[in-house]
């Protein structure tokens, strides 16, 4: 996996190359997401649209071989979800990186089960009117995680298992549960036939009960080109291999490269980089085959990329049951909809607080009766450290909020204490393992006049500076947004870590930094 969170080896990255990629688009999908705050229904980009205003793959004039050679590359990190699709314990990651479709064929991208099992890979392709569904045995369930995957479609090759390869990290896929056969020399073959009108962030058009609740980044599509008009190359994407997008350093993890000189782009191929935030969908590869938006905002623009990696809530933690009362994810597993009755898993940051860096974050809650803190999910009893709903554990230091933010109140252990307020919008959590202190706030405002760029008055001062702490939150039945830096909400100002890095609301105090694999690596 690259660049996943190891409790014994955090943040222990390395890019040899000098090569970063800077930043990444979040595809929020609020489906049935109650109290959530912002709440567009459906965020996706496509190329072509209804009216034919944008561009669509016409290969009977651009590509000899008629749409038998594409490649793919891009680089995902998971959201999670239970589908919004009525279905049991087998639809609930049910999500599409991407889809494309011409008259009423359709195929797509991303994952979903393989008899009854989560989470693995699935290609869902047509081959002029046949479908063929290609299903991985793996399944890809680290959230903390950026997998890059390389899609290479050839069916000029005599092996039939070589026309279609999968590539996850570096290595090839050859564990299928489900690999059919490719006609060899087949044409039309989609991504790349004609008339095919391509999305990303959710299944083909008018197929929008699979969305996608992740992050892309670095994404590629290319294709065989045999004329290279207008700005286009003439190019044979055969000679595209992993290699021409990643590389294992010296740790042995998979890195992003610069393509670049490698590559050469056909008449319908594109490169999205997402950097431009009033225009997701712009081709920097030079051809100019730009993508439209659909409720994409600024916040969707992120800076958690495969060469920095934030926090975000950890769906493999909170509700893992299969039950009806999962938690709900969305936002790139940073907004959570919390099971009520699952008061023993809570949602927590998939990366631990370093214990020798100063540590920032925020919160916005859908509604009050919710809290927030830190707590360690390493017990005796086998059970997580709870915030919030039970006192008896000895790792755990909260801020809760109660019904109607009429006051607040703090707890370790069997010890609370409650203070009259007005309530607040935004609320803040700074963290100082290496002294043993945490600081509550909202709004700007630190609670008990705590200052944490000076050390005072924080709200407790006997946090464990041996335990491995995470992030954690709670609200009954209510939307918990958490910007590690990377916010699932509109902010009215911009703050950047004393690195440089995230974006907050409040400006993080002196010292106190973003939980992201950057700023974990300069204190390693």
């Amino acid at each position: 996996m690259a660049f996943t969170d190891r409790l014994a080896n955090r943040g222990s990255i390395s890019t040899e190359t000098g090569y970063d990629i800077d930043y990444s688009l979040r595809f929020d999908n609020l489906f049935n997401y109650p109290n959530a705050d912002p709440g567009p229904a459906d965020d996706w980009t496509r190329r072509d649209t209804a009216n034919n205003a944008g561009f669509r793959s016409d290969v009977s004039t651009k590509d000899s071989g008629n749409g038998q050679k594409w490649v793919m590359s891009f680089w995902h990190k998971r959201g999670a979800s239970w589908a919004e699709r009525g279905g049991g314990a087998a639809d609930r990651n049910y999500q599409a990186i991407m889809g494309g479709n011409n008259s009423a064929r359709g195929s797509w991208i991303g994952f979903g089960s393989a008899s009854g099992t989560e989470d693995a890979f699935i290609l869902s392709l047509k081959q002029s009117d046949q479908s063929v569904d290609f299903i991985t045995n793996a399944q890809y369930r680290d959230y903390a995680a950026w997998y890059h995957f390389f899609i290479k479609l050839d069916t000029t090759q005599n092996t039939s298992t070589d026309r279609l390869q999968l590539w996850v990290n570096g290595v090839r896929v050859t564990s299928w549960n489900a690999y059919p056969t490719i006609a060899e020399d087949g044409e039309q073959m989609h991504f790349w036939a004609d008339g095919v009108r391509q999305q990303l962030g959710r299944a083909y058009y008018g197929y929008g009960t699979v969305p996608c609740t992740g992050y892309l980044a670095a994404f590629y599509w290319l294709h065989n080109d045999t004329t290279g008009s207008g700005d286009a190359t003439i190019t044979d994407t055969s000679g595209y291999v992993a290699t021409t997008f990643g590389e294992f350093n010296d740790d042995g993890i998979w890195i992003p490269k610069d393509p670049s000189d490698d590559i050469t782009f056909g008449d319908q191929a594109y490169h999205l980089d997402f950097a431009n935030s009033s225009d997701f969908g712009n081709d920097v590869g030079g051809v100019g085959n730009h993508f439209a938006d659909s409720s994409l905002n600024t916040h969707n623009q992120c800076t958690d990329t495969p060469t920095n990696n934030f926090a975000t809530l950890n769906p493999n933690k909170a509700g893992s049951d299969n039950s009806s009362t999962q938690d709900l994810y969305s936002h790139g597993n940073c907004g959570v909809v919390r099971n009520a009755g699952a008061y023993k898993q809570l949602p927590n940051s998939t990366i631990a607080i370093p214990k020798t860096m100063k540590t920032y974050c925020e919160f916005k809650f859908g509604g009050t009766d919710s809290s927030f803190g830190i707590a360690s999910f390493q017990t005796d009893s086998g059970q997580y450290g709870v915030v919030g709903s039970d006192t008896t554990y000895d790792l755990s230091w909260g801020c809760y909020i109660y019904p109607d933010a009429s006051y607040y109140g703090f707890w370790h252990q069997n010890s609370h204490t409650s203070v009259d307020t007005s309530g607040g919008t935004i609320y803040m959590l700074a963290v100082d393992q290496t002294a043993g202190k945490v600081w509550f706030g909202a709004d700007g405002t630190w609670y008990s006049s705590g200052n944490p760029a000076t050390g005072a008055n924080a709200q407790f001062t006997n946090v464990s500076t041996t335990a491995d702490l995470f992030i954690a939150c709670n609200a009954g039945a209510t939307a918990v947004l958490v910007n590690f830096g990377n916010p699932p909400f509109a902010l009215s100002s911009g703050n950047a870590d004393g690195s440089g890095y995230g974006n907050f609301e409040h400006a993080p105090p002196s010292g106190f930094l973003s939980l992201c694999t950057k700023n974990i690596k300069a204190y390693e």
